[in-house]
């Protein structure tokens, strides 16, 4: 029975995200009481505007050959990684010429900026090879190689982390040392020969422009989400102060807590539907769409809850008594969670039926709303409290714009997706406790 439920790819990348995550919450907490508010603050400000710039690297390169590895053969694949080594090079390349302009132009007096700036270039180049260790990973479904390198990253920066208990880090040598931490990470990928480098010479024209083709849309559509994200914290940054947006991001630190089970369901559910898609399967990928968006929602009630409950003493036990003020921000962020996957798993859909361009229209809107709402509320309250009521809304414009354009594209269908996904939880119940009514009646999922 364990070893069923060890080797489910479901439960291999939830334990893969759960752990690393749970490890660099570790982190986190450490940096809290170990740094000094506004120095956390331009951490949180650096690891924003990295994690920004870093998602639309990966959606202009990663979301393609994720897209179009899946079932393809062993030579398109060598040609499709190399193709993706080129196209990552010569985008960094470019990234780190224009930030190495802005860094002696000396744009910015923001500590956070500046270090995203200088640094973010290093970073991308040391963290290539255990990216892409990642993404082929994913492609293969091979969850638990995943989980081991995570395991591996994260809790390299622990110790860094631990050892700032006892000596004061400057907060460019933390900076520093996580960058180091991801280099070698990335040495290990390569001497596992698993990162794909070998296939750069097998880079042609045709799959460059492919992933191009699919991963500008993709690009944008990321720039949206993470928009969504980031635009929260920068925007604070502007109308208030750093102490506002550590309170703000050890609030948004604890949606991690929510969003790991999704996270994990999404690195399964983008290649298996993107598979399915690629086979004409649409059918089947519809279903197994429904059962992914119902199960997941009913699964993220109880869990909701249970946070809400003891939102206090998480924010307690992550910030400490001085960021006891995100308490609110974060339960107004739990009740936005109700939604969250329907909206994720709505993005997912577009991107694996290859239609990225109708999920960066309905996300850019998404962002319109929480731009325009974030500088109302910014400017005239001067309230994290309603930044976080901001993005309650652009989630639900998202959840029901995503869902017309796929009722408009493969029919999906609001009852199915409750009806589907209770059969199937009602099917793994039975099935559980030996009711033999739902034995011949497995789902596909």
């Amino acid at each position: 029975m364990l070893k069923k439920i060890y080797t489910n790819m479901y439960f291999q990348s939830l334990f893969a995200t759960g752990a690393s995550s749970a490890i660099a919450m570790g982190s986190f907490m450490i940096l809290t009481r170990v740094m000094e508010v506004e120095d956390f603050g331009e951490w949180v400000l650096y690891l924003t505007l990295l994690t920004f710039v870093d998602q639309l690297r990966i959606g202009l390169v990663a979301s393609g050959l994720i897209k179009y590895s899946g079932g393809c053969e062993v030579e398109e694949k060598k040609e499709l990684i190399g193709s993706s080594w080129v196209i990552n090079i010569i985008s960094l390349l470019v990234i780190t010429f224009v930030f190495q302009l802005f860094y002696w132009l000396n744009i910015s007096a923001s500590e956070g900026l500046q270090l995203f700036i200088l640094f973010y270039p290093l970073y991308g180049f040391f963290s290539m090879p255990f990216n892409y260790f990642r993404w082929n990973s994913e492609v293969a479904l091979e969850f638990k190689k995943i989980t081991y390198i995570q395991l591996f990253n994260s809790f390299g920066f622990l110790l860094v982390c631990i050892v700032a208990i006892f000596i004061q880090f400057t907060l460019q040598q933390i900076v520093i040392l996580n960058i180091m931490v991801f280099g070698l990470s990335s040495v290990i990928c390569l001497f596992r020969k698993e990162s794909g480098v070998d296939c750069f010479f097998s880079a042609s024209k045709s799959s460059i422009y492919k992933i191009l083709s699919f991963g500008k849309f993709h690009l944008l559509a990321h720039l949206g989400a993470h928009l969504l994200r980031s635009v929260d914290i920068v925007l604070i940054g502007v109308f208030l102060s750093p102490v506002a947006v550590a309170i703000y991001g050890v609030a948004t630190r604890m949606v991690v807590l929510i969003a790991l089970p999704l996270n994990s369901i999404v690195k399964v559910a983008f290649p298996l539907l993107s598979t399915f898609v690629n086979k004409g399967e649409i059918d089947n990928m519809r279903n197994t769409l429904e059962k992914y968006i119902g199960i997941v929602s009913f699964l993220y009630i109880p869990l909701i809850f249970i946070l809400y409950l003891f939102s206090t003493h998480l924010i307690l036990l992550i910030g400490g008594e001085n960021y006891i003020d995100a308490v609110y921000v974060f339960q107004i962020f739990l009740l936005a969670s109700l939604f969250i996957s329907f909206n994720k798993l709505l993005g997912v859909a577009l991107d694996s039926l290859g239609l990225p361009n109708l999920n960066f229209y309905r996300l850019m809107l998404m962002a319109l709303v929480n731009i325009l709402g974030d500088i109302f509320v910014l400017y005239f309250y001067e309230s994290i409290e309603l930044v976080a009521f901001v993005t309650l809304v652009n989630i639900l414009v998202g959840v029901v714009v995503g869902y017309l354009m796929l009722r408009w594209k493969i029919r999906l269908q609001l009852r199915f997706i409750f009806s589907n996904s209770i059969k199937t939880i009602l099917y793994y119940l039975t099935s559980y406790f030996n009711i033999k009514h739902y034995e011949d009646k497995k789902p596909k999922i």
